[in-house]
């Protein structure tokens, strides 16, 4: 065991960190990670090599330190450019958000841990890098009138408007997440049962019911409108024109169109899943259950949205309040003391 030992902090001397990263990405890819989870790695550990490189590090994994990790954050704290390196997005001003940063230094962290737990690291170098503290907010939820002008604008879009609607219609009504949209196949619903099956993150499967308004539309899509697939390979639902299944881009580009089109500039498909697992819970769908159609890992995240259907009732319960609309109470709202003349009107009927 020791030789085996010492033949890998060997290799951790030797390697450079290129190879430390590609290692890394083959050993997700074994663990069974999903293409947008390797994806996800590929893009923040390139982009903090290019940092090093850009920084004269020597680029050897066995040079690596706290004090790279450290140097690495403070840039990304002070970056006054967003989306500089991503794919779909154009760069535009504006500071990273914690989410982001908080993102990027969970990946090396990973990357270090992995070197150590395989033996390339006497210790972790990272293993005490501080991770950026995240802000405790609640989402944000489209309103009813919204939801309405969403699917009607969605509906609009040319020909494209039913698979556009029937999409954004299974969206709110499973709160899948965007990947698993356009990764849906056709041996995966199930009218009968009236339920979708999905694969979520680490391909995690689980089963999420599918309501009667949008199972008609869905069935509407695939029986009228949906167009012959490319070849028999293809098995998603959601396809272009030229009968493939829809790219993340695509999908994309569906959002944007009906963002634009419909005027709520704050649409996107992380809003939607909010707005669906936020509605789930108002209508009295309990937090186990909700944590299973959402596929979170933790209960801790749904609570979220569990604390801001709480706050939703608060506010709508102010309209309703049994006291506020006594009318006993409507003369009595303003306190303070009375004036002289509210005196003398009470001491004569006195």
């Amino acid at each position: 065991m020791r030789a085996i030992a010492n033949a890998r902090e060997t290799e951790g001397r030797k390697m450079n960190l290129q190879q430390l990263v590609e290692n890394y990405i083959r050993y997700c890819k074994v663990q069974g990670k999903t293409k947008a989870t390797m994806k996800w790695y590929e893009r923040r550990l390139g982009r903090f090599l290019k940092f090093l490189s850009g920084a004269k590090h020597s680029m050897m994994a066995k040079d690596l330190c706290m004090a790279d990790g450290e140097r690495y954050v403070m840039q990304l704290m002070g970056q006054t450019q967003k989306w500089a390196e991503h794919p779909f997005q154009k760069p535009m001003d504006g500071e990273l958000s914690k989410y982001t940063v908080h993102g990027h230094v969970r990946a090396i962290r990973a990357l270090t841990n992995w070197a150590y737990q395989q033996g390339y690291y006497a210790d972790d170098p990272f293993a005490n890098l501080p991770v950026p503290k995240l802000p405790k907010l609640l989402y944000e939820i489209l309103t009813e009138e919204e939801i309405t002008q969403m699917l009607t604008t969605a509906e609009r879009l040319s020909d494209r408007g039913i698979r556009a609607r029937t999409m954004l219609l299974v969206a709110l009504d499973t709160g899948v997440r965007a990947d698993e949209l356009i990764g849906l196949k056709m041996d995966c619903i199930d009218f009968k049962q009236g339920t979708v099956k999905v694969f979520g993150k680490g391909q995690k499967e689980r089963i999420i019911p599918l309501g009667e308004a949008a199972q008609r539309e869905v069935n509407a899509y695939i029986n009228f409108h949906r167009p012959p697939p490319a070849d028999t390979s293809v098995k998603a639902v959601f396809l272009t024109a030229d009968g493939v299944p829809l790219s993340y881009q695509a999908l994309a580009g569906v959002i944007k169109r009906v963002r634009e089109k419909s005027g709520i500039k704050r649409l996107h498909m992380h809003l939607i899943r909010h707005t669906s697992i936020t509605m789930m819970i108002k209508r009295g769908l309990n937090a186990f259950a909700v944590q299973q159609f959402a596929g979170h890992s933790s209960i801790k995240t749904t609570e979220v949205y569990v604390h801001l259907c709480q706050q939703l009732t608060a506010s709508e319960f102010r309209g309703y309040s049994v006291v506020d609309g006594l009318e006993a109470m409507q003369n009595t709202r303003r306190r303070g003391p009375r004036s002289k003349a509210e005196r003398e009107s009470v001491d004569r009927a006195a």
